[in-house]
């Protein structure tokens, strides 16, 4: 067995082989060409898979007219901004306004903060663990009986009281209810005012930006 292992030569280890592999100072590193056995021509005309364009889209913020769509089919911009506007409030027309009723809002108030919030969707949870269309934070939703947020019905009906207490908590002034919706009563309330958070102050603007589409 000697013999043999003398007769092979020196082995070497692991770190001599990736070393030697290595390139040299002053050397152009060797490039591995991937080699394929199929002929370009036959690899040029086989058909393609396509690309369902729509699966990166969060559909949820356009409206149900999105799911008709063909795969492999972009909306157009005008559609789109059309449907982004107006079009998720399709489906929940009862909730909205049996929710207005109860509370003594406008529908398109309500409507608003549910599109500056989720887009309308049920589904929506963010980082911060607020869930559902109004994304409603878990003390508030077990605050006021919710047993599923996810549920469309109890969530607008839920964030639809949450948001009249904060009416009724700033003297029916939208801009710091929506401000105390967003960031927190208290923190309305610490600033005498709107919060100098750029999350609170862009999500006041876009809730009065949608309530003036929907009034139109």
């Amino acid at each position: 067995m000697l013999l043999v292992l003398c007769a092979l030569g020196p082995i070497k280890t692991q770190a001599q082989e990736l070393a030697s592999a290595a390139p040299q100072p002053g050397q152009a590193p060797q490039l591995t060409v991937e080699r394929s056995s199929m002929p370009l021509l036959q690899y040029a005309t086989q058909p393609k898979a396509k690309e369902n364009r729509l699966e990166g889209l969060n559909v949820y913020a356009l409206a149900k007219s999105a799911y008709l769509l063909r795969s492999g089919h972009m909306l157009s911009l005008p559609l789109y901004r059309k449907v982004q506007k107006a079009g998720s409030i399709r489906g929940y027309e009862k909730e909205l306004k049996e929710a207005a009723a109860a509370c003594g809002l406008e529908w398109e108030l309500i409507a608003a903060v549910i599109m500056a919030e989720s887009g309308f969707n049920p589904q929506a949870i963010s980082p911060k663990g607020a869930r559902g269309m109004m994304q409603l934070m878990p003390d508030t939703w077990l605050d006021l009986g919710v047993k599923d947020p996810h549920d469309p019905k109890q969530n607008i009906s839920a964030g639809s009281a949450y948001l009249k207490r904060q009416l009724d908590a700033f003297g029916h002034n939208t801009v710091l209810a929506l401000a105390a919706y967003n960031a927190g009563p208290g923190a309305v309330k610490k600033y005498r005012g709107l919060p100098p958070y750029a999350e609170t102050q862009d999500f006041v603007s876009k809730v009065l930006q949608f309530y003036r589409q929907y009034k139109k």
